[in-house]
């Protein structure tokens, strides 16, 4: 997994998650130590550890798929 603190790294993260939550209207807040995304009325602030997981998660299941 590429480095957490990539921006388009975490750009697609962030991105895959939201797409699998079916957002389509959102904010994303930069800080030095997170990421908040705000969506409706609901605001989720991800770490660089998070974002990392979900790095890892959208990788594993990229990988699944292909090998089916």
């Amino acid at each position: 997994m590429p480095d957490a603190r990539n921006l388009s790294l975490v750009l697609r993260v962030v991105g895959d998650y939201l797409d699998r939550k079916g957002i389509g209207d959102f904010a994303i807040l930069w800080s030095t130590d997170s990421v908040k995304v705000s969506y409706g009325k609901k605001v989720e602030s991800f770490t660089i550890q998070d974002l990392y997981d979900l790095g890892v998660r959208m990788y594993l299941r990229r990988s699944n798929r292909l090998r089916k």
